[in-house]
């Protein structure tokens, strides 16, 4: 996925990654650290600070999405018209299920779904056949424009919304928060925090005190108003 720098950083470390601000990232891992991601620039890759980006929408994208969950969704049928709900070029970007680590795409066409296993060669480009794009995001948008197929015109389009696979990509995301200044309390129900924690809500109920988790797995109620948030991660 892509995300664009809003400041400029200088890597301290070896295993850092520096960029200026307006610069577009590839980000290749968010789990393994909630404060740092693993993303790649100009066929360099390293470790950035989650606070510096933003990162751009991918609606499309469903991580944890099986072959078979994407053939339900994209197949689905309009109970009021018994017809299916999703045009052709309906697709789902989701996570390859053969090894983890690549991307698979699902794309309606009549009644059948099909599968395209998206290719990266050595210099880091993403394609199907022949055109070879910077990140999986450009590889799309062609798609939206020239077909996706070698025997058939099948060009990408979105989802079309449905109630019983909301679109709504929040479920899949994870709602963070980065710590504006330093809150620190004795009280055993409420969370201690750093200015740059980051923190995973859990509930958001009462409008001045969430529920979160940081990274180090402490839970607690803290003050939404000492923290800012930060661009939901699929």
């Amino acid at each position: 996925m892509e995300a664009e720098a809003s400041y400029d950083f200088v890597a301290n470390a070896e295993d850092e990654l520096g960029f200026k601000k307006g610069s577009i990232l590839k980000i290749l891992c968010v789990e393994d650290d909630p404060n740092w991601y693993l993303a790649e620039q100009e066929g360099r890759t390293g470790l950035i600070p989650c606070n510096y980006i933003t990162m751009r929408p991918h609606p499309w994208y469903i991580r944890h999405c099986s072959r078979m969950e994407a053939e339900e969704r994209l197949q689905e049928v309009d109970q009021e018209t018994a017809q299916h709900l999703q045009p052709d070029g309906a697709f789902i970007l989701r996570q390859s299920e053969a090894d983890g680590k690549g991307f698979s795409l699902s794309v309606k066409q009549g009644c059948e779904v099909l599968h395209f296993k998206v290719l990266q060669d050595e210099a880091g480009k993403y394609f199907f056949w022949i055109s070879r794009f910077d990140s999986v995001n450009q590889l799309i948008d062609h798609h939206r424009k020239t077909s996706i197929s070698r025997n058939r015109l099948l060009t990408l389009v979105d989802l079309v919304p449905s109630k019983r696979f909301p679109t709504n990509v929040r479920k899949y995301q994870l709602d963070r928060v980065i710590a504006r200044f330093d809150f620190i309390t004795k009280d055993a129900g409420e969370l201690s925090l750093h200015r740059g924690d980051v923190i995973e809500v859990i509930n958001r109920d009462d409008e001045n005190w969430w529920r979160g988790r940081t990274s180090d797995g402490r839970c607690g109620l803290f003050p939404s108003n000492y923290v800012d948030d930060l661009p939901s991660v699929i």
